[in-house]
């Protein structure tokens, strides 16, 4: 039997990456079954 996690949408412009250069880091996961 297969867990999912529960997932939150966060949208973030592309100003605001930009406003984060030399901030915290941004870390994307993809996994695709």
């Amino acid at each position: 039997m297969a867990t999912e996690l529960p997932t939150t949408d966060i949208r973030i412009s592309a100003e605001a990456i930009r406003h984060r250069k030399g901030g915290t880091p941004i870390v994307c996961l993809t996994a695709y079954t």
